[in-house]
């Protein structure tokens, strides 16, 4: 089956209320959730925030079928600049779903970054990127091996949260993995 890009349900957030959710810390964000809409913290950012950086953005989701990268391609398609890619690869660490050149991609569209709940790959070049986050359970050098089968913009659920495409997606502050 081909990757499905599915309309979304719901329009995307003002560009005015992303911008203000950059100001409010993280761990109001938490605490105002009460215990809801935490992913699984051992999906962790590749490298350090830098001063003052925060990853706020609209959400694109990809499912991804295993070892299949498709979806992440057709999301950074439909993606706008600020938006963040939210990769469901159902915490498999068999195949990277992203390396250097789609983030690459995601990059010079101006996407704010990319969050996979699975593997990612050519983090050396990636942590050099000051305005490009990434996020991954796991990193392996193995790449996928087809791009055919996924849905782009349907409702995931991601790190045992469920996510749906113009959600917010503001992670936490933290280190590498």
């Amino acid at each position: 089956m081909p990757t499905r890009l599915a309309t979304p349900a719901h329009p995307r957030l003002p560009h005015a209320l992303i911008e203000a959710w950059k100001a409010v810390p993280s761990s109001v964000v938490a605490d105002q959730l009460g215990g809801t809409g935490h992913a699984d913290p051992r999906i962790r950012p590749i490298r350090p925030f830098a001063a003052g950086q925060r990853l706020v953005g609209s959400v694109v989701t990809a499912w991804c079928e295993p070892a299949d990268y498709g979806p992440v391609h057709h999301a950074i398609a439909v993606a706008q600049a600020g938006d963040v890619i939210v990769v469901a690869a159902g915490g498999r660490r068999d195949a990277a779903m992203i390396g250097d050149l789609l983030s690459g991609a995601a990059r010079l569209k101006g996407l704010s970054g990319v969050v996979v709940d699975g593997a990612v790959r050519d983090v050396g070049v990636v942590t050099q990127w000051p305005d490009f986050m990434m996020f991954s359970r796991w990193i392996m050098p193995r790449g996928p091996s087809s791009m055919e089968r996924g849905v782009v913009n349907g409702p995931i659920v991601f790190g045992g949260v469920a996510v749906s495409p113009h959600d917010l997606v503001c992670p936490l502050k933290s280190g590498p993995p």
